[in-house]
């Protein structure tokens, strides 16, 4: 059961990351609703990790670390829950 809640809001967040990434590369506005949503559902969970990131010029790893540090809480949830 908690698993599978666990899996629901790791795959929410990883749309919204996949959307994070790819609307600007598809030409969607920065003032559209819809990457005004996704923007402020996921920055407070990229900022703390930016934050600690080394500055890599233009590249932004934070959606990559928290999609990392998810799924080892994943598989470690997995190893305890079953």
């Amino acid at each position: 059961m908690l698993l599978t809640l666990f899996d629901l809001i790791y795959y929410v967040i990883f749309i919204l990351l996949l959307a994070r990434v790819f609307m600007p590369l598809l030409g969607v506005s920065p003032y559209h609703p819809a990457y005004d949503f996704v923007f402020r559902v996921t920055e407070p969970m990229l900022a703390p990790i930016r934050r600690r990131l080394p500055q890599s010029g233009p590249l932004d790893f934070s959606p990559m670390v928290l999609l990392l540090g998810l799924w080892l809480l994943r598989v470690i949830l997995g190893a305890l829950l079953s």
